[in-house]
């Protein structure tokens, strides 16, 4: 059965996790740095480098280096590459946060961000590009240290203008362009920076191009600038009204004008700060002053939010953008539902200053929080209406700056603002997982005045605690906020947060197993969501109380109400509760009616909805769903597919138990078809998964599944221990998770392994096992073996290398991350042997590289 307010159910997940990618890609070929980008990639292969940050001053090419080292080197690596923007985060403890959001990856349970970036990639071979590290730079330890120890087949590669002082670090600088020696007009040509230069101005200037009469000031401008790529880009840019002789006397003369008292800066930073002031310097005052202004945005922006913080004349924008993105101060990105626009890192921060010099940072702070105020309003009332799938990717969008905003808010002491800001986008918290960051704001805000007393606002705070903390598994905590919550709005007449918060705390005593008090808490929800009618509220209610009468064993009342909260919810355009409505009734259909066509037609218009709102926590469910219909239709191969996608994005969003589940049934579809060595694998991953959960597990079915491939492999004995551990019965919760077990199977199994040992032996093994505790049973499936006279089947192919035995625990150690020395130590062999055979593997496999190898060994199945 569905919940309304989130699943539980260990069964869910989406498509597989395309990893961050830079907001645009680079337009341009990169000049000049082949050797940097050989370097770097030398670097990466090192056996002991597992962290190797791009170091140097501002506009270097720091970021456009690491990206086309990551476009080169990302098929090296057998799970591929993601690349991570932190210039939208000012606060080290959200690097995690946004490392996962960039990679595609949910919270979901009690898992905290850290453990579950930590499973994610503990066993991927992976390159994660973390861009902008210099203001967050204290979250490499302990953060990255021990994501580092977790993960030992991940390389990480950080662009930063500071070192992160870790011990796992290998730096390297970034050097400017090579510049002309002007001593040597004839040998200008060939210079990187002037190529850049050149690149640049044709693109603004179709029918520029370097000759005689230029070529010695572009020299002289690309040797002013230091050979800095971001610099002669921005001198580049004014080629459309000077000539580069005109170009190089403005930015000299500026230069001359500025560097009288900037002595103490180091000469390539005043190089690209001066060559930012000179662009400024060329803006219009109205033009200057919109420049700045857009410096408040964190990330990137829309036209309407620069025109509202800039306060701009109808269609003024437009033209004061245009002109920016020409003089190169402003980026233009192809957005899904709207162009927006960005602002490079180091020209945001001459922005600031700019407004700070002239007294209007805070002003121009005040308006950019108002807009997002404003757009959360709005956002409230079109995430509960047919636009609400539009309303999920522009908040998702606009993460960045709504938390800016809060952010300001609560700097400004306007801690009720924030708050009332975070309550009008909690929809988006929930359904796209930002759980732990928004706990983390409520207790920033939990520890102010402004929420001790019995205030609106302190409700509203207790109301989203309640709510974030059930979908962390935290049922106690959040029934405790709930009922404290509930209490005021009663007291202050709110019946919308009243219901909503009833809603909230049914779903809580729901999954604390507490039915009698869901109950309570639902009749007194229901009755007052049918009087307010709105449609969220009453399909909530609505979902809750189906639930409800199937769980008191009433499924036919259950679907009535089910097909009346679909209709509300379908009437108010509200595509999350119509989902849900959908998973549910499509559970009644294969469960209790056993219609497989009406089930998968509910599932899969459920999983479409899903994954256009991305709501990436209820797809493993909906997967897993479709799986069993594939199953009892006979479609293994289709089983697989949707199971596979199960496991994956439900690691992905850290949900343990519905990872475990699908492995389970990817076991007995494999033993179904003879891959008893698969089915064996996949068992042992699905015990292991739930070994790890804080509560003991309660494997009953999975002993019978255990218990099912032994008797298929010869083994009756130790079958007959599984069947005695699993104490002869499935509880009623795993069976209606486990829809393709079913319920007499565990009699059907006792009884062909009675046949096969007789009465006694069976009895003994039997009595033997019951006595077992759940850890006693779990440690007893992962320790059992196949007999050794069951064939491999699939599980080891013809190999396709001519790799010794040797070579091959080299090469498997290689994979788990450990350098030639601690192979060396572990297989007993002196570090100079080690390397000799890795030399001959590169060499047998025809590859280039350490990264190229590991890679070949997981994708083989070698590792």
């Amino acid at each position: 059965m569905s919940d309304a307010i989130s699943s539980t159910q260990p069964i869910r997940l989406a498509h597989p996790v395309t990893p961050g990618v830079p907001a645009s890609p680079l337009a341009n070929p990169i000049l000049g740095r082949d050797g940097e980008i050989d370097q770097v990639r030398v670097h990466l292969d090192g056996e002991a480098v597992r962290v190797l940050s791009l170091l140097g001053p501002v506009g270097v090419g720091k970021t456009r280096l690491a990206l086309e080292v990551m476009r080169q080197a990302g098929d090296d690596f057998a799970h591929g590459s993601g690349f991570v923007s932190l210039a939208a985060v000012r606060d080290h403890a959200l690097v995690p946060f946004a490392v996962a959001q960039s990679l595609g990856i949910q919270e979901s349970g009690s898992l905290q961000i850290t453990e579950l970036l930590a499973t994610w990639l503990r066993s991927r071979h992976f390159l994660l590009v973390l861009d902008n590290m210099e203001q967050v730079v204290q979250a490499a330890s302990p953060w990255l240290v021990d994501l580092l120890v977790q993960c030992p087949r991940l390389k990480v590669l950080v662009t930063s203008r500071i070192p992160l002082d870790i011990s796992a670090e290998q730096r390297f600088r970034v050097p400017p362009l090579p510049v002309p020696d002007l001593n040597l007009t004839p040998l200008l040509d060939g210079y990187a920076s002037v190529e850049l230069f050149a690149q640049r101005a044709h693109a603004i200037r179709a029918d520029f191009a370097v000759d005689a009469g230029n070529r010695e000031a572009i020299a002289e401008i690309c040797t002013r600038l230091d050979g800095l790529p971001l610099a002669i880009e921005l001198a580049a840019a004014r080629i459309n009204v000077f000539s580069p002789a005109e170009i190089l006397s403005r930015l000299t003369n500026r230069l001359n004008l500025l560097t009288g008292d900037r002595r103490d800066a180091p000469p390539r930073l005043r190089s690209m700060r001066d060559a930012i002031g000179w662009s400024y310097d060329l803006l219009s005052a109205p033009e200057q002053d919109f420049f700045s202004r857009l410096a408040v945005f964190v990330g990137d922006f829309s036209l309407d939010a620069a025109d509202a913080v800039t306060a701009s004349q109808p269609g003024a924008g437009t033209i004061s953008v245009a002109s920016l993105i020409d003089q190169s101060l402003i980026d233009r990105i192809e957005g899904v539902d709207e162009t927006r626009f960005r602002m490079l890192e180091t020209i945001r921060e001459y922005g600031l200053a700019q407004l700070a010099e002239r007294d209007e940072l805070d002003a121009a702070r005040d308006a950019h929080a108002a807009f997002y105020q404003c757009m959360a309003i709005q956002a409230r009332a079109g995430l509960r209406g047919p636009n609400q799938a539009w309303w999920f990717r522009r908040l998702e969008v606009e993460h960045g700056n709504l938390r800016e905003a809060m952010s300001w808010l609560t700097t400004t002491d306007r801690v009720p603002e924030a708050v009332e800001l975070f309550s009008q986008i909690l929809y988006l918290m929930l359904v796209h997982a930002h759980f732990s960051e928004g706990r983390q704001l409520l207790a920033d805000w939990f520890a102010r005045a402004e929420l001790e007393g019995r205030t609106r606002t302190r409700a509203l705070a207790l109301h989203a605690d309640g709510l974030l903390a059930v979908n962390l598994g935290e049922a106690a905590s959040a029934i405790a906020s709930l009922m404290e919550a509930l209490e005021l709005f009663r007291e202050f007449g709110d019946r919308e947060m009243t219901i909503f918060s009833l809603n909230v705390l049914k779903f809580a005593y729901s999954t604390s197993c507490d039915v009698q008090r869901a109950r309570v808490a639902n009749d007194e929800c229901l009755p007052i969501a049918r009087a307010t009618g709105d449609a969220r509220d009453l399909a909530l209610a609505l979902n809750h109380h189906a639930t409800i009468c199937w769980d008191e064993g009433d499924p036919h009342r259950a679907r009535e109400v089910f097909e009346e909260g679909l209709a509300v919810a379908r009437r108010g355009g509200d595509l999350w509760m119509v989902a849900i409505a959908l998973g549910s009734l499509g559970l009644l259909a294969l469960i209790i009616d056993n219609d497989l066509s009406r089930a998968h037609r509910l599932f899969n218009e459920s999983m479409t909805i899903q994954e256009g709102l991305g709501d990436k926590r209820s797809l493993p469910v909906t997967h897993n769903n479709l799986a069993a219909v594939a199953r009892a239709q006979g479609d293994l191969e289709l089983a697989q597919a949707h199971l596979r996608m199960s496991a994956s994005i439900a690691q992905e969003t850290g949900q343990e138990a519905s990872e475990a589940f699908a492995h389970f049934d990817l076991s007995e579809i494999a033993r179904l078809q003879e891959d008893f060595q698969r089915s064996a694998w996949e068992l042992r991953q699905g015990v292991s998964l739930l070994q790890r959960r804080p509560q003991p597990p309660d494997i009953a079915a999975q002993l019978d599944e255990a218990a099912a491939l032994a008797l298929a492999t010869g083994d009756a004995p130790q079958a007959a221990r599984f069947l005695g551990a699993s104490n002869s019965s499935l509880r009623e919760g795993e069976a209606s998770i486990r829809m393709s077990w079913p319920l007499g199977e565990h009699e059907r199994l006792a009884t062909h392994a009675r046949e096969l040992l007789g009465e006694t032996p069976f009895e003994r093994y039997y009595a033997e096992a019951r006595a077992w505790s759940a850890d006693d049973a779990v440690a007893a499936v992962l320790a059992w073996k196949l007999p050794t006279t069951v064939s491999r089947h699939s599980a080891e192919a013809i190999p396709t290398h001519r790799l010794s035995a040797r070579e091959l625990d080299v090469l498997r150690l290689m994979a788990n991350g450990l350098s030639n020395q601690q192979i060396a130590d572990d297989l007993f062999l002196s570090r100079r042997t080690v390397t000799s055979h890795v030399t001959s593997i590169l060499a047998k496999l025809d590859l280039t590289s350490r990264t190229q190898a590991v890679a070949f060994a997981i994708r083989s199945g070698i590792a």
